[in-house]
């Protein structure tokens, strides 16, 4: 019900894109749209493909005007998209390639943050961008494409 009412609520504003409201709006019917994924055992990827873009429109927003305890900062939309492309790749063998290049871009980037400042996310950015990694390696190697930049083999 409150994922009908939000997609509502945000659909409605489609031609407002000014709204204060719609960047609240977006971002919580993209966490919603993921947890209902997650919470369905992975079943519909729908969810997960529109999460992903919410997440992604939520970052091309300016930020709530009035900020909410439950709104997220671009930090942590880096890192919800990212998680929410990693969850694609595992899931789905034909974009798997471009979901886990773009995750890992995302993760280096929220690592390299997290060096110079500590950032509050859900889950550990250098846990995930190691598995990222781990499967874009692997992956790469099945299909062949197992080489260093030099071209040797990994």
């Amino acid at each position: 019900m409150h994922i009908r009412i939000l997609h509502k609520v945000v659909s409605g504003m489609w031609s407002s894109i000014s709204n204060p409201a719609r960047p609240h709006c977006v971002q919580n019917l993209a966490r919603a749209r993921l947890w209902c994924y997650l919470l369905k055992r992975q079943q519909d990827a729908s969810d997960l493909d529109l999460s992903i873009l919410g997440f992604t429109e939520a970052i091309f927003l300016p930020p709530p005007t009035y900020t909410r305890h439950q709104d997220l900062t671009i930090v942590q939309i880096f890192h919800s998209l990212a998680f929410a492309l990693f969850s694609r790749a595992q899931r789905e063998e034909s974009g798997k390639a471009e979901d886990i290049k773009w995750c890992t871009m995302y993760l280096r980037y929220l690592h390299r943050q997290q060096c110079e400042a500590p950032i509050e996310v859900p889950l550990s950015v250098t846990e995930n961008l190691v598995y990222a990694l781990i499967v874009r390696v692997v992956s790469a190697w099945k299909c062949g494409q197992g080489h260093r930049r030099d071209g040797g083999p990994l």
